[in-house]
């Protein structure tokens, strides 16, 4: 059983983690897939539930932080950035809707020979929105 005070540095984690998250407009589904965990462990996290060390590692891989950045603040310190930016930050340079709209069609066409022009214009769409709603297309 966890201590009024692991419980507060726990509950100051799972404030920062869900700050961090947000801040990087992804859902928690995303991040538990991110962090290579359940959706169910990682919202114990953002719950202010204490995990393993290894999901803590996890979750900084997950979140751009260096490594030990969720002990660092269990431990009263602040995270810090890791020097590569997570896999989801970033933005498609160069490219308009139409350009991504023709990579994403063509990436599909080459893996699959089974889906209606329906279902591949459905799945490109969803790429572009998804890429719109989290600021990494700049249209």
């Amino acid at each position: 059983m966890t201590t009024t005070t692991d419980r507060a540095t726990c509950q100051r984690l799972a404030r920062l983690v869900r700050e961090r998250r947000v801040e990087l407009r992804i859902t928690k589904i995303e991040a538990a897939r991110a962090a290579e965990t359940t959706v169910t462990t990682y919202a114990k996290v953002e719950a202010g539930e204490a995990v393993r060390d290894v999901t803590y590692s996890k979750v900084d891989h997950a979140l751009g932080w260096a490594s030990g950045s969720c002990r660092d603040i269990l431990n009263g310190g602040e995270p810090t950035l890791a020097s590569a930016a997570p896999k989801w930050e970033g933005s498609v340079q160069g490219l308009d809707e139409q350009d991504l709209g023709r990579v994403i069609t063509h990436a599909v066409v080459t893996v699959s020979d089974t889906l209606t022009a329906a279902e591949i214009r459905e799945i490109t769409r969803r790429v572009v929105d998804d890429l719109k709603r989290r600021g990494a297309l700049g249209v």
